[in-house]
């Protein structure tokens, strides 16, 4: 049996949360920051036709990466570490470590990154981010 969505969001919790993130698996009302919020990406979604015979299943995960901006340029500079290609805060280079998210048939893989500088208020505090795109099979 393949693994589920919710099975993949719940590992990209468990494999980023060594960043010193938190990480919720859906999207949520209120976050505590440094923060990864797990979408589904709106275009695409899926691509179911990745291997003949339903082989293998596509799917297309937008990480919402954010920090507190209570300092603008150093909030930049945090959430620098964590949008980066690589090194140890780097939420890519973890993913390119652990790609299977901690389930045997999962392979994922970070693609790009867009909106960096993205804002938004959250209970009055203000908060940075950007969107990572991240494609994940499930076999």
């Amino acid at each position: 049996m393949s693994s589920s969505l919710t099975q993949v969001r719940a590992g990209f919790a468990s494999t980023l949360s060594g960043l010193g993130l938190q990480v919720y698996p859906n999207i949520v009302d209120v976050a505590n920051s440094p923060a990864v919020v797990v979408d589904l990406a709106q275009t695409p979604t899926a691509n179911y036709a990745v291997a003949f015979n339903q082989g293998s299943d596509e799917w297309f995960f937008d990480l919402f990466v954010f920090v507190a901006d209570n300092d603008t340029a150093n909030a930049l500079a945090i959430l620098d570490g964590y949008v980066t290609g690589k090194g140890p805060g780097s939420v890519r280079q973890v993913l390119f470590d652990n790609s299977s998210l901690g389930l045997s048939d999962v392979d994922c893989m970070a693609i790009s990154l867009r909106s960096y500088g993205i804002t938004t208020k959250m209970n009055g505090i203000g908060f940075i981010g950007a969107i990572m795109r991240v494609i994940v099979t499930i076999a």
